[in-house]
């Protein structure tokens, strides 16, 4: 019978009818009715079906029998909790929402937008953080709620789906609507499982009943076009992809790592007898903290029956890959279905298949090289990797927006985090993340040219002018080095100047022994890769001794050198610029190991080559002769360093010019030891014998003694002795904190003398240690906010920056300069300058327009609250002056600098430092315009 026959049929049922009555004719589908409770909590579903002439036996099976479905209703399998689960606060907030929300009765009690936020949770993060253990955990605690009371629960029906296809999902779906015995349509002619799936999504918009529907893994949102459960009921979806548009108006939760105590106490219910705080706090962060890891690690340990400090031994082993230190397929834990390395495999794969496709592996690579906490953004649009990015994909050419699109395709499948939000932009990556991805950088791409790209981009954003790196460029930089350190050995053109600068900047802001022990291993590897006598090798010895001199082993550093120059006199001669480079610093560390003498004779010898080789004129040869009359005079022998002072003065005159900088230095110079031959010697013995004489008759907290005792730390400052200026002051100071106390102004000025004084010397840690301590007194008795604290912290702030760590330095100056305008105003002089300091720093790493133009705002609001000519007017003026010649305004620097000039000479005189310095910056930029 057709649609139309069946249409027009007449059926009819008359008189009085008692009970359940059928009445029909020919019927084609199901006809059901639900009885039981009026509430719609519990009851039957009773289905009576019909079938048709041709439907198989399978279908005419299903739909002769009586269905009866018992509420409430479990669908697919829910995985086992692992072993010694840990609880996370998140899953227990999480299921009291979804307890909360499921018993309510009024759908409509909350504005739509946010009744769906409530009733979709996309639980996202990194492979291995927990999120199907989450969703596990959820499902579990409902399912206990059953098994306690099967009545008045606030869930009806759950359903797992591993949501890893849309066809996984559709078909899922479709087997819910079988179980729940609902109604096939008779009539359908098209995909049954389709028509299935589709009835379920109807059943969950309608029903009255309480679902919850649980989409684990979902690989693609994609995959969930026109399948999202709809608002009636709840949704929990977990996923690696996260920033999808697909996503917007739900609950999106990032799941992350252990906390520490979470990692101790898994590590302590897994490995028992095994389990030890300090190695297993120590594994816990050399694994990042990541759930899936702490458990195959755990499994890992106690199949091989090792400890955790053996097995942090083997996972630190370069030798190794990562798949060798973590269980096979065949010993996975708690129903692990793929290996850590494997985890994360899939997401590579599709992150790279995005657009623009075959990007996103080649950079993860990149990144797997550097810092895993802060890799900042420019470094992936640097020149160098852009072309390397064009050599090794089948893209012409590489601009930087497919690079930030191959990035956030990183981010989407949470391989990465790309931090946009603060100041510093920069992509982070997990540990072993990198870990996995540097194993297998062999089969996609030659390390080697990975290293090199790598090395180039952050030279690219460490000018040759800044000696000490900021901490992220010189975490990036060190982390290059660890795992590339032969490779950039071997470069095509000998090691890269990476690896020198690192050990340098390592000497400069940490310590001299910090660069020896760098140096050091640099020479191990040097050793292996290239042999001990090549160029490079012996570079490196020459950079290591340079460095041991630094840190005190002059000895050790004098035996190094003179076995290097035996090598190198035999191979290159006694001219060679490498030979002479090496004896110039032998002569250093000779004078370093107390054989003045020696060094002496040395530079002599060395002043000899570069007269005949370079003439008096060069630059190298008055330098020489410049450390040859200090070391003169150190020695004791007055009138040859006065000699040798004066065959210099004559040569730079004769060279550079009566005028130059360097000239009228040494002449300066030359009549101050002269005057000190007679005077000063004199006058400082005087001094300390005075002060010996009145310190006996004084107590050592007697204020006239500490007077005495810091005059004559400033005579010695005053004198060049820095070294004893440190002295006097350090026992100063220990005086003044047991007489005075820490918090006295007396003590605190000697503090920052001495960080004065430390920092001149090249020992800016020192200082800032020094300015620290001051700062904290100073807090304890002002504030935070208080004038004189203001200033210290300013000056901290800016000898963190001269220190090489710019970003914290000028992150610190804003605190003080917003604190300072709320305390000060302004336009106080303390303002302004904490102004300008803020200012110049950002010129240095950003934009120098800006920066002019944020100067000459500042200069204006200088010349009418300090005047024209104030010093620190004229400083402004200065660094105007010096943006002005960087973005290429020459004749506007020469024009500021002739200004600051014509002040400073009429202010402070031809000779005055600052004066000469300025004439000396006004040649330079002259000599350019």
């Amino acid at each position: 019978m057709g649609q139309a026959e069946r249409r027009a049929s007449f059926n009819s049922l008359s008189g009085r009818v008692f009970g359940l009555s059928v009445q029909a004719g020919e019927i084609y589908g199901d006809v059901y009715f639900h009885s039981g409770a009026q509430d719609g909590r519990a009851g039957t579903v009773w289905d009576f079906v019909s079938s048709k002439p041709g439907d198989d036996r399978e279908t005419a099976d299903r739909q002769a029998a009586r269905k009866q479905v018992d509420w409430p209703v479990l669908v697919g399998v829910v995985p086992q909790l692992a072993s010694s689960f840990q609880q996370r606060a998140l899953s227990e907030e999480l299921g009291t929402e979804l307890e909360r929300e499921c018993s309510q009765d009024d759908k409509q009690s909350v504005p739509e937008e946010e009744q769906r936020r409530r009733r979709h949770h996309v639980l996202t993060g990194l492979g291995g953080a927990g999120k199907t253990q989450l969703a596990a955990q959820l499902a579990q605690r409902f399912i206990r709620q059953w098994r306690q009371d099967r009545d008045g629960q606030p869930l009806d029906l759950l359903v797992w789906i591993t949501a890893d296809s849309r066809d996984a999902i559709v078909n899922s779906y479709a087997r819910v609507a079988d179980k729940l015995g609902l109604p096939e349509e008779d009539d359908f002619d098209g995909d049954t499982t389709a028509n299935r799936c589709q009835q379920f999504l109807t059943w969950m918009e309608t029903t009255s009943r309480r679902w919850l529907i649980i989409l684990d893994d979902l690989q693609s949102p994609r995959d969930l076009n026109g399948l999202w459960p709809p608002d009636a009921g709840h949704t929990i979806v977990t996923t690696r992809r996260r920033g999808e548009p697909a996503f917007d108006g739900r609950h999106v939760i990032e799941v992350g790592l252990f906390g520490r105590q979470e990692s101790l106490n898994y590590f302590r219910a897994k490995l028992g007898d095994r389990y030890q705080a300090e190695d297993a706090t120590k594994l816990a962060d050399d694994l990042g903290h990541l759930p899936l890891a702490l458990a195959q690690a755990a499994a890992y340990i106690a199949t091989r029956g090792i400890t955790c400090s053996e097995y942090r031994r083997r996972l630190a082993d370069k030798r190794r890959r990562l798949a060798d230190v973590f269980p096979d397929d065949e010993g996975l834990p708690d129903e692990h279905k793929t290996t850590l390395a494997a985890t994360w495999s899939l997401s590579i794969h599709a992150a790279n298949q995005l657009r623009p496709a075959g990007l996103a592996r080649p950079l993860l690579e990149l990144a797997s090289l550097l810092d895993g906490n802060g890799i900042p953004l420019e470094v992936f649009t640097a020149p160098p990797v852009l072309d390397h990015l064009s050599a090794i994909t089948s893209y012409e050419v590489i601009d930087a927006e497919q690079v930030e699109g191959a990035l956030s395709n990183l981010h989407r499948l949470s391989l990465a985090t790309r931090d946009t939000a603060s100041w510093y932009r920069r992509l982070r990556v997990h540990a072993l993340v990198q870990r996995t991805t540097r194993d297998d950088i062999p089969q996609h791409q030659p390390l080697d040219a990975l290293a090199w790209c790598a090395a180039e981009a952050l030279m690219r954003r460490w000018p040759e002018d800044i000696p000490i790196p900021g901490r992220e460029l010189a975490d990036n930089a060190n982390n290059l080095e660890r795992h590339t350190r032969r490779e950039l050995l071997q470069g095509p053109e000998g090691a890269h100047t990476l690896l020198y600068r690192l050990g340098r900047s390592k000497g400069r802001s940490e310590s001299p022994g910090s660069a020896v022990v760098y140096f050091e291993r640099l020479l191990d590897e040097s050793i292996r890769a290239l042999g001990d006598q090549h160029t490079d090798t012996l570079i490196i010895r020459y950079a290591l001794a340079g460095w041991r001199r630094r840190a005190g082993e002059a000895s050790a550093a004098v035996a190094e050198l003179e076995d290097v120059l035996a090598f190198v006199l035999a191979r290159f001669g006694h001219q060679d610029q490498l030979t002479l480079i090496i004896r110039h610093e032998l002569a250093h560390c000779r004078r370093a190991d107390g054989h003045v003498s020696g060094a002496i004779a040395e530079m002599e010898e060395l002043l000899a080559v570069h007269l005949q080789e370079l003439g008096p004129k060069n630059t190298t040869t008055l330098i020489t002769r410049r450390y040859l009359a200090d070391w003169r005079a150190e020695d004791g022998d007055i009138p040859a360093a006065i000699a040798e002072l004066e065959e210099l003065l004559a040569a730079q005159r004769h060279a550079l010019g009566p005028d130059h900088t360097a000239t009228v230095k040494t002449q300066d110079d030359l009549e101050e030891w002269r005057d000190r031959g007679k005077q000063l010697a004199q006058a400082i013995g005087e001094l300390d014998e005075i002060a010996v004489a009145r310190l006996k008759l004084l107590t050592p907290d007697n204020t006239a003694a500490l007077t005495l005792r810091r005059n004559l730390a400033r005579w010695r400052d005053w004198a060049g002795d820095l070294a004893g200026a440190i002295t006097q002051l350090e026992k100063l100071l220990t005086t003044q904190r047991q007489a005075c106390g820490g918090e006295n102004p007396a003590t605190l000025l000697t503090r920052r003398h001495l960080a004065s004084c430390r920092s001149r010397t090249g020992d800016l840690s020192g200082a800032i240690r020094e300015l620290e301590a001051a700062l904290e007194a100073q807090i304890q008795v002002h504030g935070t906010d208080h004038r004189s604290t203001l200033a210290v912290r300013h000056h901290v702030a800016f000898t963190r920056a001269e220190s090489g760590d710019v970003p914290e330095g000028a992150m610190q100056l804003e605190e003080v300069l917003a604190s300072q305008l709320q305390t000060l105003g302004p336009r106080d002089p303390d303002t302004l300058a904490t102004r300008h300091s803020l200012i110049f720093l950002r010129g240095l790493t950003g934009d120098a327009d800006v920066a002019i133009t944020e100067l000459e705002e500042l200069l204006t609001e200088r010349i009418a609250v300090l005047g024209p000519a104030s010093p620190v007017t004229l400083t402004t003026r200065h660094s105007l002056a010096f943006f002005r010649g960087q973005t290429g305004d020459v004749t506007g620097a020469v024009s500021e600098l002739e200004t600051v000039l014509a002040a400073q000479r009429e202010i402070r005189g031809d000779r005055h430092p600052d004066t000469l310095a300025t004439q000396q910056d006004l040649e330079y930029w002259r000599d350019l315009n």
